[in-house]
């Protein structure tokens, strides 16, 4: 956080410098008034984005085999041995080790083979 406020600072610092100095020097003559909204945008648009950054720092990795190990879940229909899990809201296919799982049974994410996810029914 202390970085982001230097850098804002130093942004801010920037804005005015390219007001008061440079600007003149290529003969642009703007109003007091105009760094000051200047300012305030870049200042919004700053901190808007490292609000953004920081709940895209927290969140959680998005579902995928290797973020699945271990992970519980219910088969959406029989797995024999092959067929349908539901696992936080999202479907996937799936193998049972033991052979088949009842329908609406749960089971327990073990590995994954290509694209089908390794499950064995939860004791």
């Amino acid at each position: 956080m202390i970085i982001a406020l230097v850098t804002m600072a130093l942004e801010q610092l920037g804005i005015y410098a390219l007001w008061r100095w440079l600007l003149p020097l290529w003969g642009v003559s703007l109003g007091g008034w105009v760094v000051i909204l200047a300012m305030s945008l870049w200042l919004i648009a700053g901190t808007f984005l490292y609000v953004v950054g920081l709940s895209a720092i927290g969140k959680k990795e998005l579902p995928g085999f290797s973020s699945m190990l271990g992970m519980e879940g219910k088969t959406v229909g029989a797995l024999e041995p092959t067929g349908v899990v539901n696992i936080n809201g999202e479907l996937w296919s799936a193998h049972a080790l033991e052979g088949s799982i009842a329908s609406g049974k749960s089971i327990i994410v073990t590995g994954e083979d290509g694209l089908k996810l390794i499950v064995r029914k939860k004791n």
